[in-house]
């Protein structure tokens, strides 16, 4: 079974995008991350080769948010993982998803 990478976050004004919301890129930026986290914990290494985000509602700024990432599937040099953004409050309701498809790389490629 594959591991989960979680956090929480909270986004501050310096964050913004339009008055008063997190920015996109933010939010993308977090699922990024916690995908590159998932791929890592099944001991593995690799760079986003595609990614297919949903922003499915604004995220306030200040509205605690947890970030989860986990791997689906690998077959040979390809990861497919997912990653969601939820409200920590008010039922866990999403807000943001992303599929990917990660390129693994040797470790001796990252030297």
């Amino acid at each position: 079974m594959a591991l989960t990478a979680a956090a929480r976050f909270t986004p501050r004004p310096e964050h913004e995008g339009w008055p008063g919301l997190l920015h996109g890129g933010v939010t993308f930026s977090l699922m990024d991350e916690a995908l590159g986290w998932a791929v890592h914990f099944q001991g593995l290494y690799g760079v986003t080769a595609r990614i297919d985000t949903r922003f499915r509602r604004p995220i306030p700024i200040g509205m605690r948010v947890v970030i989860k990432a986990w791997t689906i599937d690998q077959r040979r040099r390809i990861a497919t993982a997912r990653a969601e953004v939820r409200a920590e409050a008010e039922g866990q309701s999403l807000l943001a998803e992303a599929d990917a498809t990660i390129f693994l790389q040797e470790s001796e490629n990252l030297k």
